[in-house]
């Protein structure tokens, strides 16, 4: 089960940040979180009818910015300089997440694309088309010139109708050498 959230043109709290990022025209890995974080916050302030599981993924994506705008703006001690070795950068977290989340967003575009252009691709079955021994006389026997230029027509508007005008094909469909039943009654011959 996926969860698709849409709001306006967002689809969830790490696209609001992509593109209040991109809005600010900072690079992923060097983030103003004091400029994102009042912005987001006015974003959430600005979305008044939410639904309640909606609006709690944008408050812990708020609540984890103003962590790191806290972390960031107060004082360091000497006890929170040794800890901080250990500790890694706390924007890095967001900065691989906002990564991560961007990558499956270009991944998610790209099928997008190709399920587009691939669902207008149609294949089609071999078709052995079988000739009868007719001559000319017995096809036209008792058909005027107006049944001929008739018929002629008809054939031609349901061959014009097959034609996919908008997709252009670049792979050749050729047809099967051998029916299928002709495959089969041979590898039952060869069982024998």
């Amino acid at each position: 089960m996926s969860l698709n959230i849409k709001i306006r043109n967002f689809e969830g709290p790490f696209d609001v940040l992509l593109h209040l990022i991109k809005k600010n025209k900072m690079s992923i890995y060097d983030i103003k979180i004091y400029e994102i974080t009042e912005q987001y916050l006015k974003y959430i302030n600005t979305m008044r009818e939410m639904d309640l599981d909606v609006a709690s993924e944008f408050i812990v994506i708020a609540a984890s910015l103003i962590e790191m705008k806290s972390k960031i703006l107060l004082p360091e001690s000497d006890l929170e300089k040794e800890n901080e070795d250990k500790e890694e950068d706390p924007r890095k977290e967001l900065v691989d997440k906002l990564l991560q989340y961007k990558k499956f967003k270009m991944a998610a575009e790209f099928l997008k694309e190709r399920c587009d252009r691939v669902g207008k691709m149609y294949g089609k079955k071999p078709e052995i088309i079988e000739s009868k021994e007719a001559s000319i006389s017995q096809i036209l026997k008792g058909a005027t010139l107006w049944d001929i230029y008739e018929r002629y027509t008809k054939l031609m508007r349901e061959y014009e109708s097959k034609f996919n005008s908008e997709v252009v094909l670049n792979k050749k469909i050729s047809r099967d050498k051998f029916k299928l039943e002709d495959k089969i009654i041979y590898k039952k011959k060869k069982k024998k």
